[in-house]
């Protein structure tokens, strides 16, 4: 009987990809803050140039955006003398010590717990309702930043993540060559220059890779053409975790093929509360919560609430399908079997009144938040 009432996935529906900012989602503020005191820069003051630049710049008719201003700011900082001559200020800085430096960043509440869960969460779903079908799902974290990718994989977020899309830099120097004799890359020890830029319009890219399976695949590019039952993941599935306007790229293309978006806030931040709640109400963000993944915070338990109703939803729905290829196989295409996909898919319940807290049927539409914080069996 357990075993009827199991259901083989596609391969794409699968993997259910968790897509999270950093600075401001899963970070007490910006990842820089760390190498600033290191080196005893004024965060604001640093903050202030890149914007006073930036619109020096647009003033001037140059196109410019913030996020690329702030790395040439900051190789200046590496490279330039001050104004009154003095060293750089940022003289060593190397990809060594921006990956020292994420030892150094603080993280929300209960985010390492958090993120440990949803890997667990597949086989937690499978015992709490008998349903071995749910141990086909994988549960893929991946982080998404304008910051530094080293500094990423230097905290506690590193090896939680399946993969960090973010900025990189090279620490070659190339030298030209002269009289037909070709140049050569000169290791300088500090870094040079960004060998990937990421920006908040390039999240979405990094969607379009996972997709795709680029970061997976060996030879397969974000430009080839890849038919649905070969993608990696369908972003449709999955969720994508942001806390301001520069996540808007990154939800919209998550919400545009049909996932969940969902936003936190600190709560100590009024400013950043406000910016976050204003998304909300433009339908940015599916669900706004305090950012504390504490186990048994209401934002810990809907997260994975929601997760695991998108893993019952893909279920029930390749139930249906089986359901009506059956029938169609034997003539019976006149729903004389209904019920079968409630065979396949017990639905999970809350320790709420004993109510069901299953998706509606439809996979691919982001569950409806639900605002009470559920003590649920798996959270």
């Amino acid at each position: 009987m357990n075993d009827a009432r199991e259901v083989s996935l596609p391969s794409p529906d699968r993997i259910i990809p968790v897509f999270m900012d950093v600075d401001c989602t899963l970070l007490r503020g910006y990842m820089q803050r760390p190498l600033f005191a290191k080196y005893g820069i004024n965060e604001r003051e640093f903050w202030g140039e890149v914007q006073r630049v930036t619109q020096e710049l647009r003033g001037r008719g140059y196109s410019v955006l913030e996020e690329t201003v702030y790395l040439d700011v900051l190789l200046n900082f590496v490279h330039e003398r001050a104004v009154d001559g003095s060293a750089p200020p940022l003289a060593d800085l190397s990809n060594k010590v921006l990956y020292e430096m994420g030892a150094q960043l603080e993280t929300f509440p209960g985010v390492e717990d958090f993120l440990r869960s949803l890997r667990t969460l597949p086989a937690e779903c499978a015992d709490l309702t008998g349903n071995r079908s749910f141990e086909q799902f994988r549960i893929d974290i991946y982080l998404v930043s304008t910051g530094f990718k080293k500094t990423v994989e230097g905290s506690v977020l590193g090896p939680l993540a399946d993969d960090i899309f973010a900025t990189e830099f090279s620490e070659s120097r190339f030298v030209p060559g002269a009289h037909g004799q070709p140049g050569r890359l000169e290791e300088t020890g500090v870094l040079q220059w960004p060998t990937h830029i990421m920006t908040h319009a390039g999240k979405t890219a990094a969607i379009h890779q996972v997709k795709k399976g680029v970061h997976r695949i060996e030879g397969r590019g974000v430009d080839d053409l890849v038919p649905r039952e070969h993608w990696y993941c369908d972003p449709g599935n999955g969720f994508a975790f942001g806390d301001g306007a520069s996540d808007v790229p990154m939800l919209s293309q998550i919400k545009a093929m049909g996932g969940t978006t969902i936003g936190v806030y600190d709560i100590e931040d009024g400013a950043k509360h406000a910016a976050a709640a204003s998304l909300r109400e433009q339908g940015r963000f599916d669900v706004l919560l305090p950012a504390d993944y504490s186990i048994g915070a209401p934002l810990y338990n809907e997260a994975r609430l929601l997760v695991a109703r998108r893993m019952e939803g893909l279920l029930r729905r390749r139930a249906m399908t089986v359901e009506l290829e059956t029938a169609a196989a034997i003539g019976h295409v006149d729903g004389g079997s209904k019920g079968l996909a409630q065979l396949y898919v017990p639905p999970v319940r809350s320790k709420l009144n004993g109510r069901d807290v299953h998706d509606a049927g439809r996979a691919n539409e982001p569950a409806a938040p639900v605002r009470d914080p559920l003590a649920i069996e798996f959270g």
